[in-house]
């Protein structure tokens, strides 16, 4: 897990929180593998052995059956460890928004997630603001 704080003192706020671990980042890394010694392409050069496209790496994704892939967004949110986030954080997530990303990085393979935004109910801890 890594936490990322905004820097501005008089108001805290957490621009970033990531967490993962073996029973996630092991199955995507396995699907990563399969474009790491391909380049990334904004359009389908039919050449499947030198590049990719994101359509590729959502095919590739989705032929895997990911429990909380782009169609399975209302349970991925219903999976937020928002008890635990603000355990850790002191900010109690409210959802605003959840989109899937597939990250391109023409010399890398596809970051495959799901971005969460939102802001933080007031609590003891945190007065009303971004988390």
């Amino acid at each position: 897990m890594s936490v990322g704080l905004g820097a501005d003192q008089r108001r805290p706020f957490i621009f970033e929180f990531n967490a993962s671990g073996s029973f996630v980042a092991g199955k995507l890394q396995a699907i990563r593998d399969q474009f790491k010694d391909r380049v990334y392409s904004d359009f389908d050069l039919r050449d499947k052995h030198r590049y990719w496209t994101k359509d590729d790496a959502l095919k590739t994704l989705q032929s895997n059956n990911p429990k909380y892939g782009p169609d399975h967004k209302k349970e991925f949110l219903a999976s937020l460890p928002i008890q635990g986030i603000q355990e850790i954080t002191g900010c109690k997530l409210r959802v605003e928004s959840a989109e899937f990303e597939v990250l391109l990085l023409t010399t890398q393979p596809p970051q495959l997630e799901w971005s969460v935004h939102g802001d933080a109910a007031a609590t003891e801890n945190l007065d009303k603001g971004e988390c």
